[in-house]
């Protein structure tokens, strides 16, 4: 059998096991692959994919979608590239639409996906949409696989077991209820009662599934069955370049050409000297070849926003980085350090042996930074989104929230955790003897139950919490990006892929960096205040 519906610790505050973890004990157990579907959500798509390949496993990508405001859920398994553009615009629309709803989304977006579902009127309205659906029978037969067998043998669908698994192994038991004790708020003792080995599950081996489902052997078979059918991989876009809309019609390569000389003869004057020409026509080549024309000129139009009269104007910013490198940069006003007079090499900002997208990053002043990210997200409405960050418990969250779990008050878990330094715990034995051994927590008393929250503790330090925004970076796509990646709105507002900028630059997918800088308002406002009292004329 092919372990299907596996939940990673992505699925946040539910799963227990990194896609490592998970991909180890898969391989451990004699699987030939891995379906992992995290709950709405392909926050660890990356993280699965590499583990496959270093365990030798194949993947099946997928995810489960939930309904709000019901327990409706069901499981997406990709099948091919179309599938996964419709995972992730389904997943999109989970997270960005109020108004989502499983069966009218669903239908709408089905091509290239294989749908598993545990709620037979579901079954009953896909199947009537010609949707591909399977009766999920979950990990063991009860009362409730019964029926859907019952209904999808009356109905011709097919019905599959699925491992339902949040956790790798059975010892992971008690860091899955104090997850859930987070998540819901409630105390882990509570959480322990609540959870027996009938109502979660761990990843098991063949055997085991096998032997659950001897009373219904084709369910194991259609399984297999199931896992062949799914094909695809892995997304492949090579490197995604942002979309120049000349509005014209005009190449990309042509207009930056043009630009690229204006500006050079506005910062060297109208008699070009041989040095500027020939690194120009080296730069613009190596530009085109590579197919990154559209991204200076993307770059450059953030830099020099259109007014209402039609006119550009230039912001107040500072480019840097590598991209200070590229005399095309100069010329366009996207940075102002001359490369030719500083020496400054292109290939250390974009050279033919590279595989990694280009990166220019852009300051702006402090105070301006967010109407700039608000312009771009208008401007490419539903072709734009920020980079989120993935942010893990560390110590000091994972005490707060473990001791919550256990009842503590909240003035004895404070009087602790904000004593606590960033806490390495490299070298100790665990949490606690790390602890100990700080001088600020000498005399702080640590009877029970603190040593047992501080162990329990040390098992959420590294696990998923929440998505937060990357400072500034943005990505911007041809096809809208709800066809490459699963997007949802942050806390502040600002929608943001579900990729970290590590897996976003896996997928190819480019990010231009817009970072608030201090100086550069204390720079406008000095000169400001020295025009106000007649400084300078």
């Amino acid at each position: 059998m092919f372990p299907l519906r596996v939940r990673s610790y992505y699925s946040l505050l539910q799963g227990t096991a990194s896609p490592s973890a998970l991909c180890v004990r898969a391989k451990k157990l004699g699987y030939s692959g891995l379906a992992m579907t995290d709950r709405d959500n392909l926050y660890g798509l990356w993280d699965f994919l590499k583990a496959c390949r270093r365990e030798g496993l194949r993947p099946i990508v997928g995810a489960e979608i939930s309904e709000l405001g019901s327990k409706k859920i069901i499981t997406c398994l990709v099948q091919n590239e179309d599938g996964y553009s419709n995972l992730c615009t389904l997943l999109t629309r989970r997270h960005m639409d109020k108004n989502f709803c499983l069966m009218d989304d669903v239908a709408l977006h089905t091509g290239g996906l294989i749908v598993l579902c545990r709620d037979i009127s579901l079954l009953q309205q896909y199947k009537d949409h010609g949707v591909q659906v399977m009766a999920d029978l979950g990990a063991q037969p009860n009362a409730i696989s019964r029926s859907l067998r019952v209904f999808a043998g009356e109905h011709g669908l097919a019905a599959v077991a699925t491992a339902d698994s949040d956790m790798s192994e059975e010892g992971d038991r008690q860091l899955y209820c104090l997850l859930r004790a987070v998540r819901e708020g409630s105390t882990i003792s509570k959480m322990m009662q609540q959870e027996t080995t009938d109502t979660v599950n761990w990843l098991a081996g063949k055997d085991v599934y096998r032997r659950k489902f001897a009373i219904w052997p084709e369910v194991v078979q259609e399984t297999e069955k199931l896992a062949v059918t799914c094909s695809f991989t892995g997304p492949s876009f090579g490197i995604v370049m942002p979309p120049w809309r000349s509005g014209e019609g005009l190449q990309p390569e042509l207009v930056l050409r043009e630009k690229a000389y204006l500006g050079a003869r506005r910062r060297y004057g109208d008699d070009l000297g041989e040095p500027v020409v020939e690194r120009i026509e080296h730069e613009l080549r190596v530009i085109e070849d590579m197919g990154f024309s559209s991204y200076f000129l993307v770059v450059r139009d953030i830099v020099h926003r259109k007014g209402a009269d039609g006119k550009r104007k230039k912001r107040r910013i500072c480019g840097r980085g590598s991209g200070a490198a590229s005399l095309v940069a100069y010329c366009l006003d996207i940075t102002n350090v001359c490369p030719i007079k500083y020496n400054l090499y292109f290939e250390r900002f974009l050279n033919p042996g590279r595989t990694d997208p280009p990166d220019i990053d852009i300051d702006f002043s402090w105070d301006e930074r967010d109407e700039v990210l608000a312009d771009v997200l208008r401007d490419y409405k539903g072709h734009a989104a920020m980079v989120c960050n993935h942010v893990f418990f560390q110590p000091r969250m994972a005490i707060r929230e473990t001791a919550k779990t256990f009842g503590l008050p909240g003035g004895e878990i404070s009087r602790l955790t904000k004593r606590i330094p960033w806490v390495h715990t490299s070298g100790a034995e665990n949490l606690e003897q790390c602890l100990v051994s700080l001088p600020s927590l000498k005399d702080q008393d640590l009877s029970p139950p603190w040593p047992e929250v501080l162990k329990l503790a040390e098992k959420l330090i590294g696990v998923p919490r929440y998505l937060s925004v990357h400072p500034g970076g943005v990505v911007i796509t041809p096809k809208p990006i709800s066809n490459y990646v699963p997007v949802e709105r942050a806390a502040k507002g600002v929608p943001i892929i579900q990729w970290e900028k590590d897996g976003a630059e896996e997928a190819g997918l480019v990010k231009i960096d817009i970072l608030g800088n201090r100086s550069l308002g204390v720079i406008r406002d000095s000169i400001a205040a020295v025009h106000t009292g007649g400084g300078l004329s």
